[in-house]
């Protein structure tokens, strides 16, 4: 959609990882950052003719290559950091500078479906990569269109967008991607509600009169 923001770039790389039966669903959240960021890369589980090229990536097994998930043995963004500069130290890799840490460029992996769908991806992870959680400070999801129920929100469980934007705030990539990101979910959201509720129903404003429309914030490229 032309509306959509467009962030100018990023450092790392990421792809997106989506369980079939998530893909055409409207308030799914993470075929935005597809849609968001022209250089993601998508793979349908359970289609192999667009998961080749991620199922080489997770074969050569890369210390750099990690997986947004937030599993039992996952590490928190400052635990991977210093993972990732050790290992660096310990081969004598190149490393470049991002926000103060030294940090190569990243494959970012985020997996994305419903909590119950998505087990059967993970199981497809060989065990030895790298799992990463992001620390959400149990904030409450921005969705309006549905809930995360408050168990959830209250373990930092949330949604797939909301997740990748926090890591790559963590990370140290510019601001600028993580804002589209949220503004983007911002319209996908209202949008839903929309469609569902009528206009008096939106959350964000994104399709009121007059209103501030996110792509006329700055900081993107429409394409």
């Amino acid at each position: 959609c032309r509306l959509l923001p467009r962030p100018r770039g990023m450092r790392h790389r990421l792809w997106l990882w989506i369980h079939h039966t998530d893909l055409l669903r409207s308030s799914n959240s993470g075929k935005l950052l597809a849609i968001t960021c022209p250089d993601a890369r998508l793979a349908v589980a359970g289609c192999p003719e667009t998961e080749a090229a991620l199922m080489s990536l997770l074969a050569e097994r890369r210390p750099t290559t990690c997986i947004v998930f937030p599993a039992e043995n996952s590490r928190s963004t400052a635990e991977y950091a210093a993972f990732l500069r050790e290992s660096s130290e310990s081969t004598g890799a190149g490393a470049s500078a991002c926000d103060g840490l030294l940090l190569p460029v990243l494959d970012i992996i985020v997996i994305d479906g419903t909590w119950a769908t998505v087990k059967s991806i993970v199981r497809r992870v060989p065990s030895e990569l790298n799992f990463v959680r992001v620390n959400l400070s149990c904030q409450p999801s921005m969705f309006s269109s549905r809930t995360q129920g408050s168990l959830r929100e209250s373990k930092g469980f949330t949604s797939t967008l909301e997740a990748c934007a926090a890591l790559l705030d963590e990370l140290g990539e510019s601001p600028t991607v993580s804002a589209a990101l949220r503004d983007s979910f911002k319209l996908n959201d209202d949008t839903v509600m929309v469609a569902k509720r009528g206009l008096e129903k939106q959350a964000y404003g994104s399709w009121l009169p007059n209103a501030v429309s996110v792509v006329e914030r700055g900081g993107y490229v429409d394409a």
